[in-house]
């Protein structure tokens, strides 16, 4: 008995401080802080600490990406590209893509190559598609490894193609 008296207890301990931690987050976003506007963003989209609430992350992704954060940018990105509380639109999502590949961001580059690979709110351009992709893995980021590996196969065996 007194195992599950201490669950409940710390349980709501926990509740508690996820509210205080939104509530501290929600205070810092709305003064502009960037940092907070992403990691509440990250909250709603998650429902960590919040009903799920896409509409409310994209939100505050949006203004974090607006204060040119890299990873709000990609997230963005993300956000447009799968229609997580917009509607799908894939030129928004390239264009957050290239804003964040261009400094460097990883994951945003791997996105950029896989716009212009299927040609989502870009021409397809698979030359494009490779030097992004190679951007991402010489950061060690796998998935761009692991799609060189099959672009490279293909282009040694063309007639895999059929």
């Amino acid at each position: 008995m007194k195992r599950l008296l201490f669950l409940a207890l710390f349980a709501a301990a926990c509740l508690s401080a996820f509210a205080d931690d939104i509530s501290a987050y929600r205070k810092a976003a709305e003064r502009g802080d960037v940092r907070a506007q992403w990691n509440l963003a990250n909250c709603y989209y998650l429902g960590n600490g919040v009903a799920r609430n896409l509409e409310q992350a994209v939100y505050w992704y949006q203004k974090a990406a607006e204060q040119n954060m890299d990873i709000a940018q990609n997230d963005l990105g993300i956000c447009y590209y799968f229609g997580y509380g917009v509607s799908v639109d894939y030129t928004k999502a390239f264009g957050w893509f290239v804003k964040a590949a261009e400094k460097g961001f990883a994951g945003a580059q791997y996105n950029l190559g896989v716009c212009y690979h299927n040609g989502d709110g870009v021409n397809q351009d698979i030359m494009q598609a490779i030097y992004w992709y190679r951007k991402a893995a010489e950061q060690n980021y796998e998935p761009a490894k692991e799609i060189l590996d099959r672009l490279e196969l293909i282009d040694v065996q063309p007639e895999s193609r059929l």
